[in-house]
């Protein structure tokens, strides 16, 4: 099958990092892999960020990137705006651009003879959805519901509905009609139209395994009789940094055992701010940004995430892999994503009235594993179970089947 996988860019995110996981492992089952990007601000540091997740897949997958001018073309495009600008044409190099870009890509996907396009983001749902015509289906990571609700990521109080964005999303579903959903969160923009016709099917994103197996093989150096809680995630205050921390000085009080709690995140002010608070209490280890993150979470005992803002977390998913049990909360897709055939790998933790977990109840879980070895190494057991809800080979099985009914599908539309 020729497929074009869209995003808005090739930089890190989740789901960036599915859509070039998943590339992978489409081309090497011997389907062609288009990856297109909405966006062009750096190519050459797309392209070698491409090379590093590919592997020796990227000589084999095309990027597909839109037009740009070149420099002569660009100088004249310039001067004309400034001209027609007096005569009040605004916007005309841009225009120009736009349209050629269309044109050209339309004329590239029947040459290659594309039979499905799969965005990832919603601006990159939007382009296609408004100048193109081909099968098109629409994966879902989260910005409708954050988009819909106006949502500043990390806020808990949402506020109005943007029946603006509302207006648009739903001609963009309606036209695409076919729609895969990380997790039941998604689909909150259903409720405000009819999505009836729109086909909708839940594929859990799949991890590569090649990539945990690598990690696994590395030897690590633990010190005996220290339990070690770990956490990674974006420096952002809605990841429940504070809640673990404080959690963590509550179980370290109680506990006999030597503990320890190191945390790896992306710089922010706000982690700053933490650091500046927390930094020097005992037991805790403040990393900032790891280059290899999972060598890092192999060394944990236990994995937090006390968030209450997630759909469906790559830690959990990353931590679950490598046989690392959790603690994290009833947000989202999370109580789903650590259970398989009636096993857990881990604790979930309600949230309370204010919609953040409590110290208390995140204390508890976490003295639960320390004091109990035997439900502890239980738990431990069951995540190579639970790992399996995220197996590449089934994620790309499900999206191939699905991929076909929205082909066949449009070909009888058009008829």
């Amino acid at each position: 099958m020729r497929i074009l996988l869209g995003l808005n860019n090739f930089f890190t995110g989740g789901a960036e990092n599915f859509a070039l996981h998943f590339a992978k492992a489409l081309s090497g089952k011997g389907h062609k892999v288009y990856l297109f990007a909405l966006f062009n601000w750096d190519e050459e540091g797309m392209k070698k960020r491409l090379q590093l997740v590919l592997g020796d897949e990227y000589e084999r997958i095309t990027i597909v990137f839109r037009w740009q001018p070149g420099k002569i073309q660009d100088f004249f495009l310039w001067n004309l705006k400034g001209l027609l600008s007096k005569f009040g044409i605004k916007e005309y190099r841009d225009g120009v651009i736009k349209k050629t870009q269309i044109r050209k890509l339309r004329k590239y996907f029947k040459k290659e003879k594309i039979e499905i396009v799969n965005t990832h983001l919603w601006e990159t749902d939007e382009y296609f959805s408004r100048h193109f015509n081909m099968p098109h289906v629409i994966s879902m990571h989260g910005p409708y519901e954050d988009y819909l609700n106006r949502c500043v990521k990390g806020k808990i109080k949402m506020q109005d509905i943007d029946e603006v964005f509302l207006n648009a999303a739903s001609k963009v579903l309606y036209k695409s009609r076919y729609t895969i959903y990380i997790a039941d969160r998604n689909l909150e923009i259903f409720n405000f139209f009819d999505g009836e016709k729109i086909t909708k099917r839940k594929i859990y994103i799949g991890y590569p395994t090649e990539k945990v197996n690598e990690v696994k093989k590395e030897s690590i150096i633990k010190e005996d009789g220290c339990f070690i809680f770990g956490m990674i995630g974006r420096g952002v205050e809605a990841k429940g940094w504070e809640i673990a921390i404080q959690s963590f000085l509550f179980a370290q009080s109680n506990s006999s055992k030597r503990l320890k709690l190191e945390l790896v995140y992306t710089s922010t002010d706000y982690m700053d701010i933490i650091k500046i608070k927390y930094g020097k209490e005992d037991g805790i280890s403040f990393y900032g940004f790891a280059e290899n993150a999972l060598t890092k979470m192999k060394t944990f005992d236990a994995m937090l995430l006390p968030t209450w803002d997630d759909c469906l977390p790559n830690t959990i998913i990353e931590s679950v892999c490598l046989d690392v049990p959790v603690i994290a909360t009833n947000v989202g897709e999370i109580p789903h994503m650590i259970q398989k055939d009636g096993k857990a790998a881990g604790i979930i933790v309600p949230m309370a009235g204010n919609g953040k977990p409590t110290v208390a109840e995140f204390t508890s879980a976490m003295e639960k594993l320390i004091s109990d070895k035997e439900y502890y190494n239980a738990l431990k057991s069951n995540c190579s179970i639970v790992a399996q809800n995220f197996d590449m080979d089934i994620c790309v099985e499900n999206y191939i089947s699905f991929y076909n009914e929205a082909i066949s599908e449009f070909k009888g539309r058009n008829k």
